[in-house]
């Protein structure tokens, strides 16, 4: 369970679009952590200066937040810095330890494009029914998105884990 920036530098495609994701990754949830700061340092300074907060900003901060956990739960799938149960892999060569990976990644990558297909349609119900934030206009199906939308990113990275370890299984690198 390496880092795929590591593991992917023989395959030039997989390494761009791994690349490109990752950048794209990175820049979204340093953008969403610096606006939700900014947003609740705004509104606290409001606060301490007209003795009331902006109504919308707590309530933007959580839905960008919501989308920066998500986002960056697929860049800890690239990682593989989920929690894991190594137990039984200390039992086991490294050679059966990269094909329990496969194994385990490719089970984990159908269940995500599941949920990535249940959490789309649950997303399209929120829009067909014109949910809004409570104090913005906007429709609630954009807080909605970013379930579907990180949990296919994470089925993606669990993927790529999947196709590093199977090209090092059949190229023998691991005895």
């Amino acid at each position: 369970m390496g880092d795929i920036q590591k593991d992917s530098s023989k395959y030039t495609v997989l390494t761009l679009i791994d690349q490109t994701q990752t950048k794209i990754e990175k820049a979204l949830v340093s953008i969403g952590l610096i606006l939700v700061t900014s947003l609740l340092f705004i509104n606290i300074m409001y606060s301490f200066v007209k003795g009331s907060t902006i109504p919308w900003a707590s309530e933007i901060s959580q839905y960008i937040m919501v989308w920066v956990v998500f986002i960056g739960a697929s860049t800890l799938m690239r990682k593989a810095g989920h929690v894991t149960m190594d137990l039984i892999a200390r039992f086991l060569s490294q050679k059966a330890i990269l094909y329990l990976d496969m194994f385990i990644y490719t089970v984990v990558s159908i269940f995500l494009f599941y949920l990535a297909y249940i959490g789309l349609n649950m997303t399209l119900d929120v829009y067909r029914t014109g949910q809004t934030m409570i104090n913005v206009s906007l429709s609630m199906a954009w807080v909605y998105l970013s379930f579907p939308v990180g949990v296919l990113l994470m089925a993606i990275n669990a993927l790529k884990i999947v196709v590093i370890n199977s090209r090092k299984a059949v190229g023998g690198e691991i005895n």
